[in-house]
């Protein structure tokens, strides 16, 4: 049976579900990062003074070991600090749980500089801005997975590009052994044992760049957006083609070692395209001849419904990227209890 409802009471029955479905997981598992900071504050957990002692973040805390020479994928999920830390902590106890995580594979949070953190050194800091400036050095401090100031890189969208770049010279220089280099956006989740299967079965690779490539997948040729009122545009002073190469999705690409060295060689000489990186990265790859190749198993959910087949799925809430791990975990459907407008970021 149906029953009519204002849209008010669609809203509150809505607000009532997802409530319900949120229950199922920890307390507190969507706080902003201040949030979470000040918390963490108040319980002055051991972890975080044992961190203080040692002093090892960022790049120390995943400095090279033993296993390196097992490094089969570095994986950098692209993120931005002030705003995504729910998202963050999804991937952290989900696919990317450091207990659970697959040996093989190692993962970073890509963030460059806060925005806000640039600024003339002669302009006070305003409280919020310290609670901000403290909130991450403490995520820091207690995760060791983000990338900041390590990276020469500021973190905005119009310097996109650049964060995929320094993210490869880190790769590059101090996971060099490492057979490929993942970027992906920190809205995905990552079956990580299938990926690394995958990876494994067709071994070492040179000159190899693979990911979703909407022009393979549904026959077509992709025009430059030249709409200035979107965020996508892409200017004829920029790009002046009528046409575009085939690009890989920026939410998930893959390349091999030696690829992401040129990056690293000639970083400093590598222009992006206003932040879009599914373009960028496919013309960098092109000063070299190395061709995207598609792979079907990719998918996000604001272009396509959900699919079993997933071996990586984009454009996901906090709540959705938990689902679908507990989906797996339960050893169910990777698609069981699919709600779009729930499961959409």
């Amino acid at each position: 049976t149906f029953t009519v409802v204002s849209n008010d009471q669609f809203d509150a029955r809505t607000a009532d579900y997802v409530r319900s479905r949120q229950g199922k997981y920890r307390a507190g598992f969507d706080l902003s990062l201040t949030e979470w900071a000040s918390e963490q504050q108040r319980r002055r957990p051991q972890e975080i003074l044992q961190r203080l002692e040692e002093d090892r973040v960022g790049l120390q805390s995943g400095a090279a070991t033993d296993d390196e020479e097992e490094l089969v994928l570095l994986i950098g999920v692209k993120t931005a600090v002030n705003t995504n830390f729910a998202l963050r902590q999804a991937v952290r106890e989900t696919w990317a749980r450091k207990d659970a995580l697959h040996r093989g594979l190692k993962v970073f949070f890509v963030g460059c500089r806060p925005i806000s953190f640039v600024a003339d050194a002669s302009i006070p800091e305003t409280p919020e801005r310290r609670r901000l400036r403290e909130a991450v050095e403490l995520e820091k401090l207690v995760y060791g997975d983000l990338l900041t100031d390590e990276l020469d890189c500021n973190d905005s969208y119009l310097e996109l590009s650049d964060k995929v770049k320094e993210f490869l010279h880190v790769a590059a220089t101090q996971f060099s052994r490492a057979q490929f280099v993942m970027l992906a956006d920190d809205d995905v989740y990552i079956r990580a044992d299938k990926l690394l299967e995958y990876l494994k079965s067709i071994g070492p690779q040179t000159r190899y760049f693979s990911g979703q490539v909407p022009s393979v997948q549904h026959v077509r040729k992709d025009r430059p957006n030249r709409d200035t009122s979107l965020r996508y545009s892409l200017p004829k002073e920029l790009y002046p083609l009528s046409e575009l190469p085939p690009m890989a999705m920026g939410a998930y690409f893959f390349l091999s070692m030696d690829c992401a060295k040129f990056v690293s060689k000639n970083r400093r000489r590598l222009r992006g395209l206003n932040g879009i990186d599914d373009i960028t990265v496919p013309l960098w790859m092109l000063v070299i001849q190395v061709h995207v190749q598609h792979l079907p198993w990719l998918g996000y959910l604001r272009a396509e419904p959900c699919s079993d087949n997933f071996v990586a799925f984009g454009d996901l809430s906090p709540l959705a990227l938990r689902e679908v791990h507990n989906n797996l975990q339960e050893q169910r459907r990777f698609c069981h209890g699919f709600d779009r407008k729930l499961w959409l970021k």
